[in-house]
């Protein structure tokens, strides 16, 4: 994935993403209690396939938390960065911050 498929209202603001997780946020509290079940649920096994180490499934895992709407996804997206930057090349970590900021294809 290069930068180039990045949306650029996402790439060049911050602000975009920050209004972007508030709604999530947002939505989120509003949901039914099983629906927050659900979201939570995904997040904890997303989490878990993250830390299976195996390239294939950390790919689809944040490839996962970039749809999910979970308020809480985008800081495990962004911890696995910081953790793991310096096995990936520049071009991986770009995508991954696209999983983070949910505009990942």
């Amino acid at each position: 994935m290069t930068s180039r498929s990045i949306p650029q209202a996402a790439r060049r603001s911050p602000r975009v993403l920050r209004k972007t997780l508030e709604i999530w946020e947002q939505l989120y509290k509003q949901t039914d209690s099983d629906r927050r079940a659900l979201l939570d649920e995904t997040l904890r096994v997303l989490k878990r396939i993250l830390e299976l180490g195996d390239l294939a499934c950390v790919g689809a895992a944040l490839h996962g938390l970039g749809h999910l709407r979970h308020p809480q996804g985008w800081k495990l997206v962004q911890a696995f960065i910081d953790a793991h930057h310096a096995e990936f090349e520049p071009e991986q970590i770009e995508w991954m911050r696209t999983c983070r900021e949910s505009v990942a294809m």
